[in-house]
């Protein structure tokens, strides 16, 4: 697969996403595509159950759930329209027997992202990515430490990655640093 930057254009943006149907990380790459050089990352994530997005949904009225689908389309576009990609990135659904709840409401979640993105721009690629895929990439499969985050571990690991966020890192949770690895999956992934 490959991705189509217009003739002149030397800067992709990339929204790289992992999915939660509470916690949303979200994580922006800037990169030039001359130079395949990362210029810049930012990354946090969209706490669902806290954003006041609409005082009027009732809960009574409405699932949990629900009102945590709405408010993600709210905020998901709200994104999309402030970054602007030329990409879109997820982590994809990870089928656990034991929990096929989770499963099935992650599949929700990222369906909704997928057709936000359609919606916002048809001409923008969605693209998910197996969470195993992304383990590899970064080399969190061969980290065993207990106690230890091992996706952030391995970020800690990748000088250009890095470089760019030692300055907040200790300050994002595990899904905003999950975001940054799915970013990280697909530049390496599709850069090769």
């Amino acid at each position: 697969m490959s991705i189509i930057i217009p003739c002149g254009y030397n800067m992709m943006n990339i929204l790289a996403i992992d999915p939660s149907s509470t916690s949303v990380g979200v994580a922006r790459y800037l990169v030039n595509t001359n130079t395949d050089n990362i210029l810049s990352i930012e990354a946090g994530t969209i706490n669902l159950d806290s954003y006041n997005y609409d005082p009027m949904l009732f809960n009574s009225l409405h699932s949990d759930k629900t009102i945590r689908l709405i408010k993600l389309e709210h905020k998901f576009t709200e994104l999309l329209n402030d970054i602007n990609p030329d990409v879109v990135v997820c982590e994809s659904a990870f089928y656990n027997p034991s929990r096929p709840n989770a499963f099935a409401s992650l599949t929700e979640v990222i369906f909704l992202l997928n057709t936000l993105t359609i919606k916002y721009n048809r001409n923008i690629k969605f693209i998910t990515l197996p969470p195993k895929t992304i383990k590899e990439a970064i080399g969190s499969l061969k980290i065993t430490d207990k106690g230890k985050d091992p996706v952030k571990e391995s970020i800690i690991k990748i000088p250009q990655i890095y470089n760019l966020v030692n300055n907040f890192i200790d300050n994002l949770d595990n899904h905003a640093i999950d975001a940054i690895a799915v970013g990280y999956t697909f530049l390496k992934k599709y850069g090769e």
